[in-house]
């Protein structure tokens, strides 16, 4: 036995049925749309055919479903055949006014749709993108500069363990007496070298 159902839900029902025609036809021309800037853009037939074909499947798919979804939300999961027609002259009306519009004007809105997507391109995306790029420009540089940080200060930690190592081996090397401590006192004026041996006969001349 079919439940029963009053003309109220019965009215809703099939107003919401062809609201949801009307949806689908939308959508529709949304993939029609699609398909012109395809065909504009060149591309090769098979990828555009087995997109189209997918695409008409999840046509199908989604209206099956929506269609499913409102049977339960208005008669509790009770089949209404009547809802079918009410969603195809939904389908059908948008087809024959607002579908054939946009159909009519898909060059236009292919054209303001180009001009969105370029200022888009040049006013949004371009600096997102520029001020991405700097920003990873400055930490690679902030990055790079700690490693070369860290790396001087291991440089000069390994330096100062290295004098201090040889000055340890030096002073015990000097107080060993294995290798003579250097003299700070000034040299005498005995033990100076005697420049004017190798200078020439007039150089010595000029300087006496």
């Amino acid at each position: 036995m079919t439940q029963y159902l009053s003309q109220e839900s019965l009215a809703v029902l099939l107003l919401r049925a062809f609201l949801l025609g009307l949806l689908i036809g939308a959508v529709y021309s949304l993939f029609s749309i699609r398909r012109a800037a395809f065909l504009k853009l060149h591309v090769p037939r098979i990828p555009s055919a087995i997109l189209l074909h997918l695409e008409d499947f999840l046509i199908c798919i989604a209206a099956g479903a929506m269609l499913s979804i409102l049977y339960f939300a208005t008669t509790s999961g009770v089949l209404r055949l009547m809802a079918i027609p009410a969603l195809g002259v939904g389908i059908l009306l948008w087809r024959l006014t607002a579908g054939r519009l946009i159909a009519t004007c898909t060059d236009r809105i292919l054209h303001l749709l180009a001009i969105l997507c370029r200022w888009i391109l040049r006013r949004i995306l371009r600096p997102i993108g520029r001020a991405v790029q700097n920003a990873v420009r400055r930490l690679h540089r902030h990055a790079v500069a700690r490693r070369e940080r860290r790396f001087y200060r291991k440089l000069e930690r390994q330096a100062k363990k290295i004098t201090l190592r040889y000055g340890a081996a030096l002073a015990a090397a000097a107080g060993h007496g294995t290798i003579p401590t250097p003299h700070l006192q000034r040299r005498s004026a005995k033990s100076r070298p005697n420049r004017h041996k190798n200078l020439p006969k007039k150089q010595k001349e000029r300087s006496k």
